[in-house]
Formats: structure tokens, C-alpha cells, sequence
């Protein structure tokens, strides 16, 4: 989408260089930070779970008050509350 592509673009240059990137929901998803770890980045960022990306266990799903749940997929982690 255009969000990663944007962010993708102003990075380029950037690359392994250990440089850690801090993204706001409209630019993040699961599927950017797969990237930007592949290209030496480390990132932090909120995220929609409506983002493509993202396994049906952690969308849509109700949660107690005053909780945390974590979701990790390879060196990724998901911490939802």
C-alpha cells in the first residue's frame, strides 16, 4: 500500500545501519516490520489489527479490562492491551 511504500522509499538509503524506526498506525503493519527487520531495522510502532498480517486470534477479539496479551511471529512481537 502506499503508506509502506512512502516509508519504504524515505528508508532506502538507510539500510543496515541498526537505525530504529518509531511508526505511527497509519504507516505500521506487521507485514512493514517484516521488512524493515530484513533490512537491518528495528521498529516500533502501534498497529491497527484490522492490518493485513495478522493472524485471526489476535483480531477482533474482546478482551478483560486492565489486560495484556502477546503475539510472536519470528523475531516480531505483539503486545495488544
Amino acid at each position: 500500500n502506499m503508506s509502506s511504500f512512502i516509508v519504504k522509499f524515505l528508508l532506502e538509503n538507510f539500510k543496515n545501519k541498526g537505525h530504529t524506526i518509531y511508526l505511527d498506525s497509519y504507516y505500521s503493519s506487521p507485514l512493514l516490520f517484516e521488512f524493515l527487520l530484513e533490512n537491518g531495522f528495528d521498529a516500533i510502532g502501534m498497529v491497527n489489527t484490522n492490518r493485513k498480517g495478522f493472524s485471526d486470534d489476535c483480531k477482533n477479539k474482546k478482551m478483560q479490562k486492565d489486560t495484556e496479551e502477546y503475539y510472536r511471529k519470528g523475531n516480531i512481537l505483539l503486545v495488544k492491551y
